[in-house]
């Protein structure tokens, strides 16, 4: 049995006129549209090149393309994701993308992997900390990302949005084995993966690209001068948000959803900041976990009750 209205329109108005506003207090709170944050907290310099982007793209590519022929012949493709194959192929993939980001890192950060945010001892454990504390503040943003997304495919497309793809996928009722790599793969090595690869090696790359314009063309900005090391340009927080809204456009782009577009840019916006604020990956990373996890029990649950 579905959910009825009552309670929908219950958790809809708790989202929306509670946890909405107190979201949007703790926003301007924690000065997240300053500048100042970002002048503080100077960035790591690193010597991340377009090639490094690249050769993780085609890695992944190929091993993704290999795996999916190999999976394709073997049973229909509206069945694949039924099959224990197919998520040991998105687990290959997904660690082929951690350790070519980690390799690079090893080269081109300033302290090595911790240099893009993979740092050890207490940075661990507050970085779960202010991640949990960080989701809570974002999701109902993203609520609102998807709503909106709901609401242009009615409107402009006269037509509901398409299941996203995990919908689809519980809808055949997987096998306990498959439900193990699942979560997995959505809870463990996806944040690990895609935060590694579009924050700290592709955003990372675009802030230091749009500071070396920015230098060129002479434009004034303030830098990040408190505590910052030596390095050859000096990052504005212009910069950084810049790397923020390219990297979550990309982010959002890569997911293949359209009709989730609107929200997993707005979750981007949500992580790329984290990530520049902090300079934790592991804060990210457990926003991005919980994330998938909630969707994925959420999900789960609904299709339990049709």
């Amino acid at each position: 049995m579905l959910i009825n209205h009552h309670s929908e329109s219950i958790i809809y108005g708790i989202i929306i006129f509670i946890w909405l506003p107190i979201s949007i207090w703790v926003l301007f709170r924690k000065q997240v549209f300053s500048d100042e944050p970002l002048l503080i907290r100077p960035r790591t310099p690193n010597k991340f090149r377009f090639l490094h982007v690249i050769a993780v793209v085609a890695a992944v590519f190929l091993v993704g393309m290999l795996g999916g022929g190999f999976i394709s012949h073997r049973s229909h493709i509206s069945a694949a994701a039924m099959q224990p194959a197919f998520w040991l192929v998105d687990s290959s993939w997904r660690m082929m993308a951690v350790v070519m980001v980690l390799a690079f890192a090893a080269k081109a950060c300033q302290g090595g992997i911790a240099g893009v945010g993979m740092k050890s001892g207490g940075a661990i454990g507050s970085g779960i900390l202010i991640g949990l504390g960080a989701i809570a503040v974002t999701w109902p943003l993203v609520f609102v990302g998807d709503g909106i997304s709901v609401v242009v495919e009615r409107v402009l497309w006269h037509r509901i949005a398409p299941q996203n793809s995990l919908l689809k996928a519980v809808q055949h009722h997987p096998s306990p084995q498959v439900l193990a790599l699942m979560v997995f793969s959505l809870c463990i090595l996806a944040p690990l993966s895609e935060e590694l690869f579009f924050r700290a090696l592709v955003q990372s790359y675009l802030v230091q690209v749009l500071a070396k314009l920015r230098s060129r063309l002479v434009v004034p900005q303030p830098v990040a001068e408190f505590g910052a090391r030596p390095s050859r340009v000096a990052i504005s927080p212009a910069d950084r948000w810049g790397g923020i809204f390219m990297s979550s456009l990309f982010f959002a782009l890569a997911h293949g959803e359209p009709s989730a577009f609107v929200a997993l840019f707005m979750l981007g916006l949500a992580l790329g900041y984290v990530y520049e604020r902090t300079g934790n990956l592991w804060t990210d990373m457990t926003m991005h976990s919980v994330f998938n996890g909630v969707s994925f029990f959420a999900t789960l649950a609904l299709q339990s009750r049709r």
